[in-house]
């Protein structure tokens, strides 16, 4: 916008002058009258601005959703309530990521606007995960030439969108310790996974070539004539805890590396069957969510990304096992009371390459190097 405001001040200037030039040689009476009118033309279309300002109204919108890294979409509507028109405005857009900290203006060039609504389409970009919140902090009314700006009131640009930037996921080796919990211990099962507790059934079919003899169902089989399998079930034991400790000092791109470490993590250990409880804290407040489908796994991701802490939180003050991501400057007492006691095993973001050492129940890996560092994890 600073840009314009100049490029338009230099042209009224340059034709002022011209103008003037011709009456002062000339003394022609034409000349004389368009350079009252040129001089007039900006404080005119601004007294114009001070009363169409009134009659504009701002809205801007975004995806859900966003990928890491990529050129995103976002428009911005433009409600004209009066009849004058709007020839040349400016929006300014201010865009937050409130996991790393980070904030950015964009001003966003808005062309003729008439009695109807006009949408204007803009692109945006966040290098780092997160939660993205986009604000409409000004409108700016140019005058006919472009130097000279209205600053509309702020109850027509009360507008905000937001929207979640997805982690960018690897796919570590982890290697996962049992917990003190056992599936002797599991008071229910999983309705919508398969697993390998032979004691409880989670479904039944036909049998397949290649099934084990031990799962058929001999009694129900001989009712029907043929042979049924019995699906073992899985033990919800919730002794896992996967705890992101947000409290420590983290620069913005290692926010970002802890962010896909935890992601990650749970996305693998959910892969291989596990239910555990994913957990962070933020502010002070712990939030714990279980995931026992992969509905609510994307579900307590991305509330984990906002920073959140939704309605139907759930906690839990006992687990069997806790692994708690972080920085490697954070201090213990950092932790909520009721995982001190636990079984913990940390996984810590460094900022030193060489302080990368293998330590009893601690994994320490390096933001530039993390995919390289967590290959195989053993939790």
């Amino acid at each position: 916008m600073r840009k314009q405001r100049i490029k338009g001040m230099i042209s009224w200037i340059f034709v002022l002058a011209v103008l003037g030039t011709v009456v002062f040689f000339r003394d022609s009476a034409i000349a004389f009258y368009c350079v009252v009118f040129w001089f007039l033309i900006p404080f005119i279309s601004t007294a114009l601005n001070l009363y169409i300002r009134k009659n504009l109204k701002m809205e801007i919108f975004c995806p859900a959703s966003a990928e890491k890294g990529k050129e995103q979409s976002a428009d911005i509507f433009v409600e004209n309530r009066g009849k004058l028109p709007v020839f040349h405005s400016f929006v300014r857009v201010q865009m937050k990521n409130r996991l790393t900290k980070e904030m950015t203006e964009q001003d966003i060039e808005i062309p003729t606007v008439t009695e109807k609504q006009t949408k204007e389409s803009f692109s945006f970009r966040s290098d780092y995960c997160g939660y993205l919140t986009m604000k409409v902090t000004g409108v700016f009314l140019m005058d006919w030439l472009g130097f000279l700006a209205v600053r509309c009131k702020e109850n027509g640009t009360q507008s905000v969108a937001k929207t979640v930037v997805l982690p960018d996921t690897f796919v570590p080796q982890i290697v996962l310790e049992p917990a003190a919990g056992s599936t002797e211990d599991a008071e229910e099962w999983s309705p919508f996974r398969k697993g390998n507790d032979q004691t409880e059934t989670y479904a039944l079919r036909d049998y397949a070539p290649g099934d084990s003899l031990r799962q058929i169902h001999w009694k129900l089989s001989s009712k029907r004539g043929q042979l049924i399998i019995r699906e073992p079930s899985l033990p919800e034991i919730k002794t896992l805890l996967l705890f992101w400790n947000k409290e420590g000092q983290a620069e913005a791109g290692e926010m970002d590396t802890m962010a896909e470490v935890v992601s990650s993590a749970a996305q693998m250990i959910w892969e291989m069957g596990e239910t555990f409880t994913l957990g962070w804290q933020q502010n002070e407040e712990s939030c714990y969510m279980p995931v026992g489908t992969e509905e609510e796994l994307q579900r307590a991701i991305a509330q984990m990304l906002k920073g959140e802490f939704p309605v139907e939180e759930q906690t839990q003050n006992t687990y069997a096992k806790v692994i708690v991501f972080g920085m490697e400057n954070q201090e213990e007492g950092n932790l909520p009371d009721e995982l001190k006691e636990t079984q913990v095993t940390e996984v810590l973001c460094a900022r030193e390459p060489e302080r990368r050492i293998a330590e009893p129940g601690r994994i320490i890996y390096c933001a530039g190097t993390y995919r390289e560092d967590l290959i195989r994890m053993e939790l």
